[in-house]
């Protein structure tokens, strides 16, 4: 992994902001303790996943029709081609 000394927590993102960063978290490099006492167990709002690039649950434009996530997908492969450490995608069924 390219991560250097740095400790990276991966959680999913769901109204249980709570469980998303407790029990349902992986570490990648030493875990680090947490302060869960901001977040609340639960949530009746969506979590917004990457306003600023209005990507994931914060695309206006959901959902994605095959053909145009086919289209998405194309287009990172196009900009990944010439990176030697990209991971190459899975083939096409």
């Amino acid at each position: 992994m390219n991560r250097g000394e740095l400790s990276i927590l991966v959680h999913p993102l769901t109204r249980e902001e709570r469980s998303d960063h407790e029990s349902r978290a992986a570490w990648l490099g030493p875990p680090f303790p947490l302060d869960l006492d901001a977040l609340p167990p639960r949530s009746e709002d969506i979590p917004l996943q990457y306003p600023s690039l209005r990507l994931g649950y914060s695309s206006a434009t959901l959902p994605f029709t095959l053909e145009e996530r086919r289209k998405l997908g194309d287009n990172v492969e196009r900009i990944l081609y010439g990176e030697k450490d990209a991971a190459r995608a899975p083939p096409r069924d």
